[in-house]
């Protein structure tokens, strides 16, 4: 969404749901009206790249493009809202990685995932890269220190885990428990976020039994007014 004093242009990407079957059938579509009483119908579209295999419902918007994660193998599939285009850019150690997710943090997309592979030549981690601005290269930016990673290794227990960014800071969530991990970027700093009061209490569900902790960015913040554009409906 992008709000103007004399615009407002809205941008949606994601699974339609038509098909009853295990097909993703993604769509783009964009709408814009301007104080001019100019306005566009819903309905453009852009086809995907073959063989996909992702989660529309968990896309990460960085300046003018939507990111998702396409699995089997790993990489990441890319929309360009300006150019109306998708593309895929390779995942660094593809082969290597789980439970991989996409953040954004001050204005630039970031890759976690847990590195893991019996025959590799390097300690198991959970590792962070940043995408550069070439907008098709990854340089890893932070590992967890090994100490803490095999204390996040057990109680994660294999059962997978999400990543939440804002600002500076990135939360990432166990699967299946009320624990999680805070990463400050600024600062390099790892910490143990403290436990939830309201997961395990008898106000939850089953009382607060297979109770997990769930984390969502945003950033409150008010559109501009477009008081132009009422004129268009009201005149």
């Amino acid at each position: 969404l992008t709000v103007s004093p004399t615009s407002v242009d809205v941008t949606v990407a994601g699974d339609d749901l038509i098909s009853p079957y295990a097909v993703k059938n993604l769509s783009t579509e964009s709408f814009h009206i301007d104080a001019g009483g100019f306005y566009s119908i819903w309905g453009t579209t852009s086809s995907l790249p073959r063989l996909c295999s992702l989660e529309s419902g968990r896309m990460v918007h960085v300046d003018g493009k939507f990111y998702c994660m396409n699995y089997n193998p790993f990489s990441v599939l890319a929309y360009d809202m300006a150019a109306n285009k998708w593309f895929k850019i390779q995942a660094p150690m593809r082969r290597f990685l789980r439970s991989p997710g996409l953040v954004e943090s001050r204005g630039k997309l970031i890759l976690v995932a847990a590195v893991e592979k019996s025959k590799l030549n390097v300690p198991k981690s959970l590792r962070l890269w940043g995408l550069q601005d070439c907008g098709t290269t990854w340089v890893e930016i932070e590992r967890m220190p090994l100490q803490l990673y095999m204390q996040f290794a057990e109680v994660e227990g294999g059962n997978g885990f999400d990543p939440v960014g804002h600002g500076e800071f990135i939360v990432i969530m166990i699967r299946g428990s009320d624990k999680g991990l805070l990463f400050d970027i600024c600062r390099k700093r790892w910490r143990w976020i403290p436990a939830c009061p309201y997961l395990g209490s008898s106000g939850c569900a089953n009382n607060g039994e297979d109770a997990e902790l769930r984390g969502l960015a945003y950033e409150p913040r008010l559109a501009t007014p477009v008081i132009s554009l009422l004129s268009c409906f009201t005149g």
